[in-house]
């Protein structure tokens, strides 16, 4: 097992127990209580044992088992350090994000690699942070972000003017709607330019179009009654898929589609919803991006923690009736830099990159904000439904 990492295998045998065949696989991650990872870990067998029986033509590989050490995991102890230190950090702290523009081409992102940055764009901690960057497409030194702000304990929807790595203009997206906003993911054809929200908070899923000094358009509603986490638009072949995590599933550890023949809809769930289990590569962290006739899908390794690390899925089967990825390359933060503790979001446009880094930051106005919400949520003021 690795560290901070629950695997569930579903085997079987056809000659008695003498060998053994693989029919699929899940990983959760470890760093949480052991009520909490018990819990997990039976919904999630069931849910793999409902993928193998939609799924009956999968691919088999042998399986041996792997000798059990006696006594107390070494791993499992320190996830559940990990997992207590979140709980206390989540307290009495917080998660502090910048943003870096890089002139590098997408080849360079397939190797095993920290990322090290020479320039960041942040805001002041003590305020919030931007995070989840996304290139508005063909306009250059054009952002779109998520800014996250202590006071609300919300994000909005940002655009940025970006020159020569430094903030020249912000001004706010509007949506008009009175909900956590994040992950502005955008996608082009050659006629239009959509932004996908993730606005999960709000039980529906929306689809706009980006127009020049307007604001945003809503195209379609993709989905109602269910929480997108990350939503991501792609497309393959003849067809417009959309990715996302399932939080109705779990924050982190699934990836579900939907597909559609117009970007207008409808859209249609994937019949093996979710059609992956693994905390490690499902939940989307950027856009994906083609080098020659290969796909490949930027995701979060949320296995210690959210957003730790960022995982480049390469895609080898996306049709309706079956989906398959494998990493390709895992991309960490310098340990070194200002933003050590993670990456979330990577980002390909314009001729660029831009990724976010983050850093568990334990500012004294963080505490403070987060104290005066709970006095907000408690009272049930006039902005109680909006304190997080």
């Amino acid at each position: 097992m690795e560290p901070f990492l629950a695997s569930l295998n579903l085997i079987e045998s056809e000659d008695g127990g003498a060998t053994w065949q693989l029919i699929g696989e899940a990983h959760v991650s470890s760093a949480r209580s052991y009520p909490e990872l018990l819990d997990v870990l039976g919904r999630t067998a069931a849910r793999l044992l409902r993928m193998a029986l939609w799924n009956g033509d999968v691919p088999r590989t042998s399986w041996t088992p792997q000798p059990v050490q006696p006594g107390p995991s070494r791993t499992m102890l320190g996830a559940r350090f990990a997992s207590g230190l979140a709980w206390l950090r989540a307290r009495i702290g917080g998660e502090v994000y910048g943003i870096a523009v890089l002139d590098r081409r997408p080849e360079k992102f397939l190797h095993d690699q920290t990322c090290p940055v020479a320039q960041w764009l942040q805001i002041p901690p003590s305020k919030g942070f931007i995070a989840d960057p996304f290139f508005w497409p063909g306009r250059p030194g054009l952002l779109l972000c998520e800014t996250y702000l202590h006071r609300t304990g919300l994000g909005e929807l940002t655009l940025l003017s970006v020159d020569a790595g430094q903030i020249v203009g912000s001004e706010p997206l509007p949506l008009g709607l009175r909900c956590h906003l994040s992950y502005p993911s955008t996608w082009s054809d050659a006629a239009r330019v959509l932004c996908l929200p993730e606005m999960a908070a709000s039980r529906r899923q929306i689809l706009y179009e980006l127009k020049p000094d307007a604001a945003p358009e809503p195209l379609c509603i993709i989905a109602d009654d269910v929480g997108m986490a990350d939503p991501t638009l792609m497309q393959v072949d003849s067809l417009y898929w959309i990715a996302y995590t399932d939080t109705d599933i779990g924050t982190y550890d699934n990836l579900c589609l939907l597909y559609a023949s117009r970007l207008e809809g409808p859209w249609l769930p994937h019949a093996g919803n979710p059609v992956k289990l693994d905390a490690r590569s499902s939940r989307p962290g950027g856009t994906p991006f083609w080098i020659g006739n290969q796909l490949f899908r930027p995701a979060q390794d949320c296995s210690r923690e959210y957003g730790g690390a960022l995982v480049v899925n390469r895609v080898t089967i996306c049709t309706p009736e079956a989906y398959q990825e494998e990493p390709a390359a895992i991309l960490r933060p310098d340990p070194d830099g200002a933003f050590p503790d993670g990456l979330h979001t990577l980002s390909i446009g314009n001729g660029l990159a831009v990724i976010d880094g983050k850093r568990n930051s334990y500012h004294p106005a963080i505490l403070a904000q987060k104290l005066r919400r709970r006095l907000v949520r408690k009272s049930g003021g006039p902005h109680a439904d909006l304190a997080r």
